[in-house]
């Protein structure tokens, strides 16, 4: 219901209720917490897409906690996907997405000499060229050896990182199982 509402500018306030509501029924006693997770994930979105960058912040936050409480590696994954991007394209703090990126570093695996160069941030590369995984720069060109592109919305990550990934997750960008 809330994504629907989301759609319309008039109803924003609705969505935001309803998004609020589905939440908190979730983090209750008897509520899914992996559930909770991706709902704040979902709301983080729909925040970002309507310039709502500071409060979308706070929702990823949210969920990167839940997710990690519950064990919900995809989750978890995700939400530090889209809280980095964030970070870096919109909020332009790349001090602040250091620390998730290593967060997220840990998480998939990927080797420390792997995340050096970054530390002064991404946004002068274009979001679709970066690693789904490491966020770090894909090579480029149209067969690229060392780039694996998923059939799902076509999502590139370095093969190497593909590989070092917790093998329950599936596509961090899109949460498809390809």
């Amino acid at each position: 219901l809330a994504l629907c509402l989301g759609q319309e500018k008039a109803r924003h306030s609705e969505c935001v209720d309803s998004f609020k509501k589905a939440i908190r029924l979730q983090q209750g006693h008897s509520g899914n917490k992996h559930k909770a997770a991706v709902l704040h994930i979902a709301f983080a979105t729909a925040l970002t897409s309507w310039g709502h960058h500071q409060e979308a912040k706070g929702e990823l936050v949210k969920a990167v906690t839940v997710a990690r409480n519950c064990r919900d590696k995809r989750s978890e994954l995700r939400a530090l996907l889209k809280l980095v991007k964030l970070l870096e394209f919109s909020l332009k703090d790349a001090t602040e997405a250091a620390k998730y990126r290593e967060l997220l570093r840990r998480l998939n695996g990927v080797p420390e000499d792997r995340i050096g160069g970054v530390e002064n941030g991404l946004s002068d590369v274009a979001e679709e060229h970066l690693c789904g995984l490491c966020l770090l720069k894909l090579p480029e060109g149209d067969t690229p050896e060392g780039r694996l592109t998923l059939p799902c919305r076509r999502h590139s990550f370095h093969s190497s990182c593909w590989e070092a990934k917790p093998s329950e997750v599936g596509c961090p960008e899109c949460d498809s199982s390809c």
